[in-house]
């Protein structure tokens, strides 16, 4: 049994040929069409088809652009040994700046 409903390209500007159809084109106005199917049903998961009756939206979906991946270790000063960037370490010379020895 095949669940049929009306679905939109998410991108007007998109040319998906259509196995079933002869490979006749995609249509921007939308297309009816079974939702069970496995060459829809990957359209649909990866949102190059969107419901009808959200229409198609403005920005693209996240996983159809993945962002660049976090640096681990970005905003930590590079210090040798795991010393702290806010403290000297023991060979420092604070005469250089004014205090005590």
């Amino acid at each position: 049994m095949s669940r049929l409903d009306l679905y939109v390209l998410r991108d007007p500007a998109a040319r998906i040929p259509m196995p079933d159809r002869g490979g006749r084109l995609f249509s921007p106005a939308g297309e009816t069409v079974d939702v069970e199917d496995r060459f829809y049903a990957t359209l649909i998961v990866d949102r190059d088809i969107v419901p009808a009756s959200r229409g198609a939206p403005d920005a693209p979906h996240p996983a159809a652009e993945p962002g660049p991946v976090p640096d681990p270790g970005a905003g930590r000063a590079n210090v040798p040994d795991g010393q702290s960037p806010s403290r000297p370490s023991a060979d420092h010379d604070a005469s250089r700046k004014g205090k005590r020895t």
